[in-house]
């Protein structure tokens, strides 16, 4: 006799996105004690999601009125996506800023979300090139791209990114797979999962490629291999001044890249960015290293071990 299946698989998409977002509280307040509040909602995360709906590759995720498939791997990432809470920080960051008839390049697209919302905003005339090099993950990005009903143009990169041309190690996240590094202990799972070598190239060296098309907006999310990104596309940031720069800050992906906050700031001053602004909302302006303490603080607030900038280049 078939085992039967449990309660929550019976739900609907729309039931299983609500009993997510009724599990949410914890990980939705600000305060001295949201971290407290974190911690004791996991539990109950890490039982409903294994439960759920949402493990099913077959079922998308509904965010912001896309329908994004997935892997099916229970994943906090996927989890954050289904409650609408995956870097909201981000989110209002780029309706603020993706104006009609933009140009972004989304550098670690993943399953395509930022990737879609900036085609969206942008409109019938906007560009958005999507760097991932999963091949895993990069079959569901192209099907997100074309099943979602967007009118900017989207082209999606088949490639890391980082200071060189060439080919790289790619350690797949276990069980995240948007945790996946070039950097092995930057990896979800210190990197114990499948790795793969994939190409790599440089936003300069691709800009060069496509005839330096003007691009508004980049967005870099890579587990640690930032600083590298950052030192590949300082032509990339002269041709454009009035670029903007989304990226993320993570002291434990970037120290297993042998990285550090100083030397991810040398990184965006090298490349111009001298006006950077943590990404809130609202947006609060911040120096480095006179301000060290305040961006750990935000750290640490955050929760997670990470917090996302706004880097623009001054005039002048």
């Amino acid at each position: 006799m078939p085992r039967p299946a449990s309660p929550l698989r019976a739900f609907t998409l729309r039931g299983a996105r609500a009993v997510h977002r009724a599990g949410a509280w914890g990980f939705d307040r600000s305060g001295p004690l949201a971290p407290l509040l974190a911690e004791l909602g996991a539990p109950l995360h890490r039982w409903l999601f294994p439960h759920s709906l949402l493990t099913d590759p077959g079922i998308p995720v509904e965010v912001d009125g896309f329908r994004l498939y997935h892997e099916g791997r229970p994943s906090y990432h996927l989890q954050m996506l289904a409650m609408g809470m995956h870097d909201r920080d981000v989110a209002a960051l780029i309706r603020q800023l993706v104006r009609p008839d933009m140009s972004v390049v989304d550098v670690g697209a993943h399953l395509g979300y930022f990737t879609l919302l900036c085609a969206r905003l942008g409109g019938a005339a906007s560009r958005v090139w999507a760097f991932e090099p999963s091949s895993a993950l990069l079959p569901i990005l192209r099907r997100n791209v074309a099943e979602n009903d967007v009118c900017g143009e989207i082209h999606v990169v088949p490639s890391a990114v980082g200071d060189s041309v060439g080919a790289v190690t790619l350690f797949a996240g276990t069980p995240d797979s948007m945790l996946s590094s070039i950097h092995r202990a930057a990896a979800a799972g210190d990197g114990a999962g499948p790795r793969e070598t994939v190409a790599c190239t440089t936003l300069d060296a691709w800009a060069e490629r496509s005839l330096w098309p003007r691009v508004d907006l980049v967005k870099i999310d890579i587990e640690g291999h930032e600083v590298a990104a950052l030192a590949g596309m300082r032509e990339l940031s002269r041709r454009n001044p009035g670029l903007v720069l989304i990226i993320e800050l993570n002291e434990r992906t970037l120290a297993a890249a042998g990285e550090s906050i100083d030397s991810f700031w040398a990184a965006l001053a090298a490349c111009g960015f001298d006006d950077v602004s943590l990404a809130g909302p609202p947006p609060r302006p911040v120096t480095y290293p006179q301000d060290r303490d305040a961006i750990r603080r935000e750290i640490r607030r955050q929760g997670n071990g990470r917090v996302n900038l706004m880097c623009l280049r001054r005039p002048g």
